[in-house]
This record gives C-alpha cells, sequence and structure tokens, in this order.
C-alpha cells in the first residue's frame, strides 16, 4: 500500500503556523525548556548545579524582558538579548555597577542554549545572540572553557547525524586528554570512570577522571559502537596517517563542535581550551598548580599556569 503524501502548506497556513509558534508567552517557553534541562540533569547530561544557575539567569531574562514590555517569543529580539546582557545590575558594595565581561558571557550563553532549544521547540524562528559579539573574556592567547560553554559544547557534540565520534571526542578532551593523544586511546583504556592517557613526546602517561555523567554516557556508547577492547581500533581514530594527521583531525573535531555551540569568535578558545577545563576546575578547587600540572601530564608548572590561565605572578 502506496503511503499518501500530504498536501503541502499553502502560504497562509505557513503564516498562521509561524504566527502561532511566535505568539506562545515567552514565560511559558522559559518553564517548558527549563523543564527540559532538569530531565537531562535526572539523564546525568547536565549537572544539577549548571540547571540550577541556568535557571535562575532565564528567570532574570523573563523579568527584564516582561518589564521592557517583551511577553511573546517573537518579542526576543537581538536587540532585547543585548540590552539584557548589558544590563546594568550591583556590586557587593550595592551600588549600580555595569557587567563584567565574564558576566556578559556567561547571559549570553544561557541565553543561547535556550534558544537552540528554543528553535527546536518551535518557539523561536533564529537564535537572536547569533550576531552578538563581546569583549573576549581573557587577554591571553588560550583560555579554559567555562561551566557555562561547557553546558553549550555538551548540548552541540551530539547534534550530528553520527554524533558519537564528534562526542567522543569533545567528552576525552573535557576530561584532560590532550588532542596528541586523542587518537591513540583504545575502548579498553576507557573503562570503571577512568581513562588511561597514553602521554606524549611533551606529556606523561596518566590516569583520568572521565569529567561529568555526559562525558560517561557518550564514551560509553562510543566504546559500544566501536566493539569493546577486541580488534586493538582506537576509539575515535581511523589510525591512518602520522600523528601529526591524527593529532589535527582531533582538533578539526573539536574545533567543529567550538563552532556549532557559537564560541568561535572568541579567539581565546580553542581545541586545548577544552583540555584546561578540567586542569583549571582542580586548581580552583585546591589552589595547587602542582595538581593541574599532573592532570594535564606536564612537568612544568609555569606551562600549567599558562594552560589554565592562572597569572601566578599576578597573584596575591
Amino acid at each position: 500500500m502506496t503511503a499518501t503524501r500530504p498536501a503541502p502548506l499553502t502560504l497562509d497556513q505557513a503564516d498562521v503556523l509561524v504566527a502561532a509558534m511566535s505568539d506562545t508567552p515567552l514565560s511559558t517557553a522559559i518553564r517548558v525548556l527549563i523543564a527540559t534541562w532538569r530531565e537531562r540533569a535526572s539523564a546525568g547530561d547536565m549537572s544539577p548545579q549548571t540547571v540550577d544557575k541556568f535557571t535562575l539567569l532565564m528567570g532574570r531574562f523573563d523579568r527584564y524582558a516582561y518589564a521592557t514590555g517583551a511577553l511573546i517569543c517573537a518579542d526576543v529580539t537581538p536587540d532585547l538579548v543585548s540590552d539584557f546582557i548589558r544590563a546594568h545590575g550591583r556590586d557587593r558594595q550595592g551600588n549600580e555597577a555595569p557587567p563584567s565581561v565574564s558576566t556578559q558571557h556567561q547571559r549570553r550563553s544561557v541565553i543561547r542554549l535556550w534558544a537552540r532549544d528554543a528553535i527546536v521547540a518551535g518557539y523561536l524562528l533564529a537564535d537572536p545572540t547569533l550576531h552578538l559579539d563581546l569583549p573576549p573574556r581573557s587577554r591571553s592567547l588560550t583560555r579554559p572553557v567555562t561551566d557555562d560553554e561547557v553546558a553549550l559544547i555538551e548540548y552541540q557534540a551530539e547534534s550530528w547525524a553520527t554524533h558519537t565520534r564528534h562526542a567522543a571526542t569533545v567528552a576525552l578532551a573535557l576530561s584532560g586528554v590532550h588532542s596528541g593523544e586523542i587518537a591513540s586511546i583504545r575502548p579498553g583504556d576507557v573503562r570503571d570512570g577512568l581513562i588511561a592517557a597514553p602521554g606524549t613526546v611533551r606529556v606523561q602517561a596518566r590516569t583520568l577522571s572521565i569529567a561529568s555523567p555526559w562525558c560517561r554516557r557518550v564514551l560509553t556508547e562510543r566504546v559500544d559502537l566501536v566493539g569493546g577492547a577486541d580488534g586493538g581500533r582506537t576509539l575515535v581514530s581511523t589510525g591512518k596517517g602520522t600523528d601529526a594527521q591524527q593529532q589535527a583531525r582531533a582538533c578539526t573535531a573539536i574545533r567543529d563542535v567550538i563552532i556549532r555551540a557559537g564560541l568561535d569568535t572568541d579567539p581565546a578558545i580553542k581545541p586545548s581550551s577544552l583540555t584546561a577545563h578540567p586542569a583549571r576546575a582542580v586548581f580552583d578547587r585546591t589552589g595547587r598548580i602542582q595538581d593541574s600540572a599532573r592532570l594535564l601530564g606536564v612537568t612544568s608548572l609555569d606551562a600549567a599556569a599558562s594552560a589554565i590561565d592562572w597569572d601566578w605572578q599576578a597573584a596575591p
């Protein structure tokens, strides 16, 4: 039996459909998509702390939009988002002050994640943050990605039709594996929540913890797809080409995700920014640069400080 093809939409029907999508109350769209974030957190794809932080910020955006008269999704324009991102707040002394560059980036990242979910759900037609440029967070040549940027990167890493290679490459980098090591990782190197990083000429071999539940899930999916430890196949690489060519392929996969996440406008975000993220996190937690050096597998404390964008000479 031949399936009957549905009749194509008329222009009038398309207009009605678009109007229905964009007439959704903004507060409803925010509430619904926050609920999907909480579902992701329950599944281990986002951390509960990240969802809580994003929920607070989207609540502030909802109130800001309401105060300006933006009540429906169609009112979420680039100008509204730009005004919110640059809106003054209060400093620690309670005085009105402009937001820091870091705060502006955080606001843009969260709204960008919400907007891309809203497009998929049919609430928005375009990303209002797409052409919104901000000053770089750091004057350094390279810096670690932040937690809010990691949420964007993880989300976009699975947006390919065959997403497991990109997602697994990103998961390895976010766990502290360097791009030069990624091509050498085999399925048997990923087990029990740990990664056996093989090291390179400049980097020592070491054992790393898988960074997050999301990383654990996508790495497990990739191991299952590749076929476990059988056959000696590498996890994300074809195994063809020189070490430099395989490293370039890993960097290209990570850079593809960075671009899709809309983070390529910051020149300080590079593939190594993902590897530096857990090293910065451990330093922020312990205050010991040697802990970052061990995670990165480097013997130079200066190299570790540079990787995590910490100026030890300027630090108190």
